[in-house]
């Protein structure tokens, strides 16, 4: 049973710093206020704790942090330098009390939370609160899928990438190296795509000389008599299975991924870009990023060079340094319909193969905060863009005919680019 309500404030950049006791806040005094430093977010300087008995609001208790080279917490001092606990950990934060003569004892004495990582944790349910997500630390695991998906692998439960001694994660998204004195994380705006077929008008989409031209060109063969019948009816089913036109914006990305999952679109993407940077540049970087999902069934793959797969579509994510200060994704997605659409359409269009659609983002982001975006994509079909999950710039698809009889060999023809930039504080 409950037997307390405990108020947190926080600041901006989510540091806890004081605590209430009480069902009114407004009319309770602080129990607990915490002090942090400027070297890194879990930086903790001291607490300042009421020890009355009831509360009576004087903050009588001051004790000093010190900390390990990974931010956790190994021992808590008084105002003189005299050590009062000691605290040792397991390798995903189970801890250890001691006293100052290292001698152990069950739990704190000063009711110290703060530990692992510097970060609070609950004794009771053995769990760290470390913002978006609750860690375990005897499963060594989160306790709720990551919220940024493929970002530190296919295991959305891992933490620290199994490397709890070399690797990070204040935040619950994406593991970064262990920051030093001056380093700072900088989130940039998601940047994402949806690609959807909007509608088709048969009378001014497509033009008959072209369609003869086109098709003669691609399968070395004129039309057949009552074959051009049959592929106006081709695309006129097609525009009946048109897509809705995507929102103008999304909450999160979170609302995006339920928007995908609703099969409303043909492909999407999206890169969230963090950087770790210190006075001598970029230290490391993390790229949470959609799954590598076409709108269809994919065939994935992830490396450092572009290859087209023989099945209905391929992802591939590149990083690339430029000089010291900024670096460069590249997220390139390639999709197409699946083998029943592709079986009817050999059928109709005389097994030219089905291209390929693609969707492109090249973010460029640096360690003063600046990013600059490019997408692009093929002609066919549109494609909506958002900065920030808002709408940035929409391709209103072109060239049907063109895009149909580009055949399997190479990406459809792609003629169209929007770009933004920015600078995050």
């Amino acid at each position: 049973m409950l037997d307390e309500t405990r108020h947190i404030y926080y600041t901006s950049s989510w540091q806890a710093i004081e605590e209430r006791l009480g069902t009114d806040p407004d009319s309770s005094d602080a129990s607990q206020q915490y002090v942090w430093g400027i070297r890194y977010i879990d930086d903790l300087v001291l607490r300042d704790r009421d020890t009355s008995e009831p509360s009576d609001g004087t903050l009588n208790e001051q004790l000093y942090a010190i900390q390990d080279p990974n931010w956790n917490v190994t021992t808590i001092i008084d105002d003189s330098g005299d050590v009062q606990e000691r605290y040792e950990y397991e390798a995903y934060g189970t801890v250890a009390f001691l006293n100052s003569s290292f001698i152990g004892i069950i739990g704190s004495l000063y009711q110290w939370g703060i530990m692992f990582g510097s970060i609070a944790s609950d004794f009771e349910t053995l769990l760290y609160n470390t913002r978006l997500r609750l860690r375990s630390s005897m499963l060594g695991e989160w306790m709720t899928r990551d919220r940024s998906l493929y970002a530190d692998g296919y295991n959305l439960y891992q933490s620290f990438l199994s490397n709890p001694s070399n690797f990070d994660d204040p935040l619950g998204l994406a593991s970064g190296s262990m920051t030093i004195l001056g380093s700072k994380y900088i989130s940039f705006p998601a940047a994402a795509i949806v690609s959807y077929v909007g509608a088709i008008n048969l009378s001014t989409d497509i033009d008959a000389n072209d369609l003869f031209d086109l098709h003669l060109k691609a399968t070395k063969e004129n039309i057949k008599a009552g074959q051009s019948t049959i592929i106006m009816t081709a695309f006129g089913f097609l525009g009946e299975t048109a897509n809705p036109v995507p929102p103008n914006s999304f909450s999160s990305n979170a609302d995006w991924e339920k928007f995908v999952a609703s099969k409303e679109y043909r492909g999407y993407e999206y890169l969230i870009p963090v950087l770790c940077c210190d006075k001598n540049g970029i230290r490391n970087w993390s790229v949470p990023k959609s799954e590598d999902s076409q709108g269809f069934t994919p065939d994935r793959s992830e490396g450092h060079t572009l290859r087209y797969s023989a099945g209905e579509g391929s992802a591939v994510l590149t990083s690339s340094l430029r000089g010291s200060n900024c670096i460069v994704h590249e997220y390139y997605n390639f999709f197409r319909v699946g083998w029943i659409g592709q079986a009817v359409a050999g059928r109709v269009f005389g097994n030219i193969g089905i291209p390929y659609a693609w969707e492109h983002i090249s973010y460029a982001t640096c360690c003063d905060g600046s990013y600059s975006i490019r997408f692009r994509g093929s002609d066919f079909p549109s494609h909506n863009v958002y900065v920030d999950w808002s709408l940035s710039g929409n391709h209103k698809q072109k060239d049907i005919l063109r895009f149909t009889y580009s055949g399997n060999k190479i990406p459809a023809r792609g003629t169209w680019k929007l770009t933004a930039s920015g600078k995050v504080p």
